[in-house]
């Protein structure tokens, strides 16, 4: 292992908690990359206690399953991995791929009654959200670290699901942001800090397309969004949905 990649390290911190360093995590995690990639200087490595380097790794199961089958056929890194590693992953029968293999479904889908062939659908129910929010978190928070040198304890987390839908709206919120291609085109995320509040935002990309729009922000600005969600002046954006790609 490359120990240039790691950043604090005699702090004998956590990334995450900031509780004692047992341990050392990836942003992101190694089952997400293929093996012929891992050889990367520019692989965060973090300090982390046993606990948050293990808690999430049913949740990282299911974000990589998710989308390497969901961007099969427009990825040929997400083809690549569900090819191999996950398939051999799914074949074994773990919860994650018992879950996995029990809503997946082919649908063939139409536009203006034209057949553009079977398409994979896969029902998300609002824990296979959350799975995929949780991770999506703890990369924003780990890479928070990574730049910063500190936890994000004090911040909370808003995390945005990137339907296809929502792709339209990726250029806009980029453009503010600096791109960080850890892997190219595999993951990528955008970043921007607001040193005066310690706040950030991040944009990740995964096997090439947005994933994921994570803010971490003080608590009461926090607050004040998930009040206009409830008074309906802004409309839920991680409600459990059925996606197609």
């Amino acid at each position: 292992m490359n120990t240039a990649l790691l950043k604090n390290i005699s702090k004998q911190t956590c990334a995450w908690c900031g509780g004692k360093y047992h341990d050392r995590a990836h942003v992101p995690t190694k089952f997400l990359i293929p093996k012929s990639e891992r050889n990367n200087s520019k692989w965060p490595i973090l300090p982390s206690c046993q606990q948050c380097n293990q808690g999430l790794k049913l949740d990282e199961e299911w974000l990589t399953i998710h989308f390497s089958s969901m961007l099969y056929d427009y990825s040929d890194v997400a083809k690549k991995m569900f090819d191999g590693p996950v398939t051999k992953h799914l074949q074994k029968l773990t919860p994650i791929a018992a879950r996995y293999n029990k809503y997946l479904s082919l649908v063939e889908l139409k536009v203006n009654g034209n057949s553009l062939g079977l398409k994979t659908r896969i029902d998300m129910s609002q824990e296979d959200c959350n799975r995929l929010e949780r991770v999506a978190e703890m990369f924003a928070r780990g890479l928070y670290y990574w730049h910063n040198q500190q936890t994000a304890q004090k911040l909370k987390a808003k995390v945005v699901y990137l339907t296809p839908k929502r792709f339209k709206d990726f250029s806009t919120h980029m453009k503010p942001l600096k791109l960080y291609p850890i892997f190219p085109i595999t993951f990528e995320y955008a970043y921007g800090y607001v040193s005066a509040t310690g706040e950030a935002a991040f944009i990740i990309m995964i096997y090439g397309k947005p994933a994921f729009q994570i803010l971490l922000i003080k608590k009461e600005k926090y607050d004040r969004m998930e009040s206009k969600v409830k008074s309906g002046e802004i409309i839920q954006i991680h409600e459990p949905s059925i996606e197609i790609y």
